[in-house]
């Protein structure tokens, strides 16, 4: 528990930086079950709600509150903005070195991306999936490797 703690921690302060000091905004979102339905949210708000969510519960339940959401539905701002923005994020939390934890948010945005049938993004992070634990296996060949 004191792993998740200090992750959601670190988290609080990438996004509290990130998004201007609006930590109203941050203690919302982390206290927050589902995704914001709100059509005035950013896409930046959006990837911080899906990024502070897979920091506090598991895989199943975030992807779950995701296929709520249907492409006819124009709550969320799943466009080409947001992925971008995921995109973005992703990178940050790798250089970071919250490189395990990064893959639980590229997996909400390939069931997004599933969702709306943004053929280049699937692709796109299908590859970075692949080839993230391989180059993990070959940058840490000494170390414990996962599964």
């Amino acid at each position: 528990m004191a792993r998740h703690s200090r992750l959601l921690n670190e988290l609080n302060r990438y996004w509290n930086e990130k998004l201007e000091g609006r930590g109203d905004l941050v203690e919302r979102l982390t206290e927050r079950d589902v995704l914001p339905q709100e059509c005035s949210s950013s896409p930046v708000e959006l990837v911080a709600a899906c990024s502070l969510l897979t920091a506090r519960k598991p895989i199943h339940e975030v992807l779950k509150s995701v296929a709520c959401f249907s492409p006819e539905c124009d709550a969320p701002g799943f466009d080409d903005d947001f992925f971008q923005q995921l995109q973005a994020t992703l990178r940050d939390f790798e250089i970071a070195g919250l490189r395990s934890y990064s893959r639980k948010p590229r997996k909400v945005g390939l069931a997004i991306v599933g969702m709306h049938h943004a053929k280049d993004w699937q692709e796109h992070w299908s590859r970075e999936t692949k080839r993230k634990p391989e180059s993990a296996i070959r940058d840490k060949p000494f170390y414990p490797q996962p599964g």
